[in-house]
């Protein structure tokens, strides 16, 4: 049986071969910047005191797209850094529900500064699409709730 719709011929994308041979070049210099200008921010705002909890889950989100480049083998030996640097985010968040302030501790501060230290030396070192597929396989585990929550206890 024949279609009754007209056939459109799909044309060949002449510059797909190019996206996928750029996709496989490091980040350059600008674009490190940009996935780094708005971290540093908020290490800087959580470090001067005006921290907020968006800037909390900023670092969250490039601490783990660290994680996720070290599980795909981007500096492999740094996993138990960026997991003690989400541990110390954790212990920020919840002393920042707690009191309102947000802000890190010593431990925290040199734990976090460690992680992202490694975050961006990951960056300068994998390829475009390694680093966007981190970001999706992130943006993947939070729809699929597996992220860490602050349970505070109930004092009875």
């Amino acid at each position: 049986m024949r279609k009754h719709t007209t056939r459109r011929p799909h044309s060949a994308d002449p510059g797909a071969f190019l996206r996928a041979i750029g996709m496989q070049q490091q980040l350059d210099d600008t674009q490190q910047v940009d996935l780094t200008l708005g971290v540093r921010a908020a290490v800087l705002a959580m470090r001067n005191g005006v921290g907020l909890e968006d800037h909390v889950h900023t670092l969250a989100s490039a601490i783990n797209v660290a994680l996720v480049l070290c599980e795909q083998g981007a500096g492999r030996e740094f996993q138990d850094a960026i997991i003690a640097g989400q541990m110390a985010l954790m212990r920020t968040i919840e002393g920042g529900k707690r009191t309102g302030q947000w802000g890190f501790d010593g431990p925290a501060l040199a734990e976090v500064d460690q992680s992202l230290a490694i975050y961006e030396a990951q960056l300068a070192a994998v390829p475009r699409i390694a680093a966007r597929d981190a970001v999706r396989e992130v943006m993947r585990r939070v729809q699929q709730g597996h992220v860490f929550e602050v349970v505070r206890e109930r004092v009875v």
